[in-house]
């Protein structure tokens, strides 16, 4: 026997395996899948033809075997969807949620092998189709703002959760601060931890999320401006609630420049007085202490 035809079962075996999984994940159903390029790729069968491919049983055509495996493909996705965005489930509802996700789904399907990449485009994906998209930003209602925002930061909580971190490594705390003195602390160059997010929201999502994942009866909120810092501690992600001089001082520092650079730089924040000298080193001692610097270095004299 030649090679050729020692590798013709194997090579059969691939191709209608990837032709089932063309036709049970397609997110239009079983006949949208069989008519796919991707499945007629690897096998050019028709969808009254199916039975050349797939044995009916004694109660169900091939068709309907394979709506059996399709649906219980999707219904599993939206599950992995409900767990991953539990906050926005309860805000949209089931039906709306999984009209949501089912046509993300239809535009990203899933394409690694690990489902921690599944939702990672969500977000945008409801930013670029919100109705009123197109419309200039002043015109927009207000109501898709908060599904984004929530939808964005109950994703950045998955992937804080399950990112690098600093546990089990050394990093500066209150004290670290505090033994800053005199004009020292405007050299020191705090480096953020490798978790830690900013965000700044038209909507407290950041309470909202809470309360619904803690299953309290919380309404949706009003639009009100708010500024949040995300990062994890001893393996738990932790959401602290910020004021808008702290979110823009927070943004500038990168490790790299000293601090009185960024002070002297004023980066911009929607009050009209910068923040003072006391002011910020009690911001630092907090930020230290809840975990917010993978390290603080001092340069020169």
């Amino acid at each position: 026997m030649s090679r050729d035809e020692q590798d013709t079962p194997r090579l059969a075996l691939d191709r209608v395996q990837r032709w089932m999984q063309a036709v049970i994940a397609h997110p239009s159903g079983v006949a949208a899948g069989v008519a796919s390029a991707e499945a007629r790729h690897s096998l050019g069968v028709d969808f009254g033809r199916l039975e050349d491919v797939l044995n009916p049983s004694q109660t169900l055509t091939a068709a309907e075997r394979l709506a059996i495996y399709s649906r219980s493909y999707h219904a599993r996705l939206l599950q992995c969807f409900g767990s991953m965005f539990p906050a926005l489930l309860r805000a949209l509802g089931e039906e709306l949620f999984n009209h949501f996700a089912l046509d993300y789904l239809r535009q990203h399907p899933p394409r690694s092998y690990t489902l921690d990449e599944l939702a990672d485009a969500f977000p945008q994906h409801l930013a670029d189709t919100r109705p009123d998209a197109d419309a200039p930003p002043e015109e927009r209602e207000t109501w898709p703002d908060f599904i984004v925002e929530l939808a964005t930061l109950e994703l950045a909580f998955l992937k804080v959760y399950d990112g690098p971190g600093v546990e089990g490594r050394a990093r500066p705390g209150a004290a670290d601060i505090l033994g800053l003195v005199g004009a020292s602390i405007l050299r020191a160059r705090p480096a953020p931890s490798p978790c830690l997010r900013l965000f700044a929201f038209r909507y407290p999502v950041h309470t909202y999320m809470l309360a619904a994942r803690r299953a309290e009866e919380v309404p949706l909120p009003a639009p009100a401006e708010s500024f949040v810092a995300m990062t994890r501690r001893d393996y738990r992600v932790k959401l602290y609630q910020l004021t808008a001089p702290q979110y823009a001082l927070l943004k500038h520092l990168d490790g790299r420049r000293a601090l009185g650079e960024i002070l002297a730089r004023r980066p911009p924040a929607p009050t009209p007085q910068p923040p003072s000298a006391s002011d910020v080193r009690d911001w630092l001692c907090d930020w230290a202490a809840r975990g917010f610097f993978e390290s603080v270095a001092v340069h020169g004299n």
